[in-house]
């Protein structure tokens, strides 16, 4: 599964899946995944991999749709107590409409989280395109799910030697002009990851970068965009890495968005790939405006998030007012409305990240939307 940390809920059932790991979604509050090929290990690994949650947030796994599925013995041989210490319910999706309602899958398993047993259900590669000049180095990084699985093994090659080859840590060096693809490949189950790379003639090194702006202020839960400038503009590699001095009061992604987390300062940094230099920008995360409600207080969806033209907005108790913000916190748009559920046109945005504030009887509650 993807990093994606805001990510709350997750529909991927019947899609014939052999392993999923969501350890890495954070912010998960519901997951639907039944009917696909999970064997017994790959159920107590899912367990395992689940968030920690808070009894009032009600999250849920549907693990199963019913007795009749193909995969109920699997499950039933799993330890769902994994997902109950972590404040899960295991449910069978048929309780909204069968006659399983209100029931629970009894496991007879007895597995243990971190015991070291657990198998390998999938591999990723960071980072996933590089572009190099000749006799340049990169690191990639493989990442083995979950992150129990008793064999960390893997093995990298390279589709055409000629142009870039890979040693046994995965660092690659560029050879000719071209394109190459580099593969990771798990000992145990032979799951694979790929990096493309692609070699330049001509290398042009970088000399700098720079960050902009180098300060910001955010109130919790509001985000703000970094843009990094590596100098000269037609450096070979472009590739930076963002990184946060203080993650529980700021964060970074990939792309340089800032998200404030908690009340205090934080400093993020860029790197470059080439050379090795550095930017910085200050943040100062302020309560001011912090909002601290439930994220189920509400029982509060928008989907899909990434958003294309149509953005459903539903909630349990009535929505008033939509405020939707750029990622400089200025708002563009206001929508007064006294529904339990809304329907928004995006066309009017432009593609990026924005934060929708929905005001309901409960207050206000804020939500990151990627438009696409």
């Amino acid at each position: 599964m993807s990093h994606n940390t805001a990510l709350q809920y997750l529909n991927c059932y019947s899609n014939s899946l052999s392993g999923l790991d969501v350890s890495h979604n954070t912010a998960l509050i519901e997951l639907v995944c039944y009917g696909n090929l999970f064997s017994t290990d790959v159920v107590d690994e899912l367990f395992c991999s689940l968030p920690d949650r808070a009894e009032d947030d009600n999250a849920k796994v549907y693990i199963l749709n019913n007795t009749a599925e193909v995969n109920y013995d699997n499950v039933i041989a799993s330890n769902k107590q994994n997902a109950l210490d972590k404040n899960w319910a295991v449910w069978y999706y048929d309780n909204y409409i069968g006659s399983l309602h209100n029931t629970e899958p009894a496991t007879t398993g007895n597995y243990e989280c971190g015991s070291g047993n657990a198998s390998v259900t999938g591999v990723s590669v960071t980072p996933a395109t590089i572009t190099l000049g000749i006799s340049a180095t990169q690191q990639l990084t493989a990442t083995v799910a979950p992150t129990e699985a008793a064999n960390q093994n893997v093995t990298w090659s390279s589709s055409n030697n000629g142009v870039a080859t890979v040693d046994e840590s995965g660092l690659v060096t560029a050879v000719a002009p071209g394109n190459a693809i580099i593969t990771v490949t798990t000992d145990d189950g032979g799951f694979t990851a790929t990096c493309s790379v692609t070699v330049e003639s001509n290398t042009v090194s970088v000399t700098n970068i720079s960050v902009s702006p180098t300060s910001i202020a955010l109130d919790i839960n509001t985000i703000g965009q970094l843009i990094a400038t590596i100098t000269p503009s037609n450096a070979s590699n472009q590739n930076v890495t963002w990184g946060s001095s203080n993650n529980g009061v700021a964060t970074v992604d990939e792309n340089g968005l800032v998200t404030a987390v908690a009340q205090g300062n934080a400093v993020i940094i860029v790197i470059t790939a080439d050379g090795g230099f550095t930017a910085t920008c200050n943040v100062t995360v302020n309560n001011a405006n912090a909002i601290d409600i439930p994220v189920n207080r509400d029982n509060l969806t928008l989907y899909p998030n990434p958003v294309g033209s149509l953005l459903n907005i539903e909630s349990s108790t009535t929505i008033h007012k939509i405020e939707v913000c750029n990622f400089l916190g200025q708002i563009v748009d206001v929508v007064n409305t006294n529904n339990h559920s809304y329907q928004y046109h995006t066309e009017k945005l432009n593609a990026g990240y924005y934060m929708f504030k929905i005001h309901t009887d409960n207050g206000v509650v804020v939500k990151k939307v990627m438009k696409r």
